[in-house]
């Protein structure tokens, strides 16, 4: 899965993009912490086998959080805008987008996984695939597969349930199987997660200088 820190680089970009004049020091740091919390169910899978990439992955987190924000927003007396005003709304709005999207959205769509409606399903998805136009086949995806034949209709990239499929961290580098294997923290993985890194402080800085103040 890509290293956490560019799950907090992507949260720092929409940061950047989606906080408007409640941008500040603090809601960026809201919004990136959001972004990098799923990763934590890393070191909790030590506590709970098959934690990793579900506990805290699962979009249920900030669809239940989003249902929260909805319901005191219809609230005759809001709480959550009373105590921090519209800037904290907004914040809290973005902070759960980058939970969904930079946090678990970025481990779906890679090869390593994650699960998605934990508890509710057991199943790791890897949405990983292409898109593209042929001048002989038309438009080809390799998303979501079909077999006519009905053997089998559905594939949306179940890459298996745990223990069957594990995923490595650098707490359990060998699954729990093995205490051999060696422990890395990656920090990067390739080119784009690299430009990714790198172009996130330009960007919150460049943000900082025109967007001028933000909203206490």
């Amino acid at each position: 899965m890509p290293p956490t820190l560019v799950h907090a680089a992507l949260g720092g970009l929409l940061a950047a993009a989606l906080l408007d004049r409640a941008f500040s020091a603090r809601a960026v740091a809201v919004v990136v912490g959001a972004a990098a919390l799923p990763d934590l169910d890393a070191p909790l899978a030590l506590l709970f086998p098959g934690a990793h990439g579900a506990l805290l992955h699962t979009l249920l987190i900030p669809a239940g959080a989003a249902a929260l924000l909805y319901y005191d927003a219809r609230r005759e007396a809001p709480w959550l805008s009373g105590r921090y005003g519209p800037a904290g709304v907004r914040i809290a709005w973005v902070a759960v987008l980058a939970y969904a999207l930079a946090g678990t959205g970025l481990d779906l769509l890679n090869l390593d996984a994650a699960n998605p409606v934990w508890p509710a399903g057991t199943m790791y998805y890897s949405l990983v695939g292409k898109l593209e136009y042929s001048t002989t086949e038309g438009f080809v995806q390799t998303f979501y597969s079909y077999d006519p034949d009905g053997r089998w209709t559905h594939y949306v990239g179940q890459r298996g349930r745990y223990p069957y499929f594990c995923k490595p961290s650098l707490w359990q580098p060998g699954c729990g199987n093995t205490g051999s294997d060696p422990r890395t923290s990656a920090i990067v993985q390739s080119g784009w997660q690299l430009l990714l890194v790198a172009a996130t402080p330009a960007v919150l800085l460049v943000r900082k200088r025109l967007g001028g103040r933000g909203e206490r």
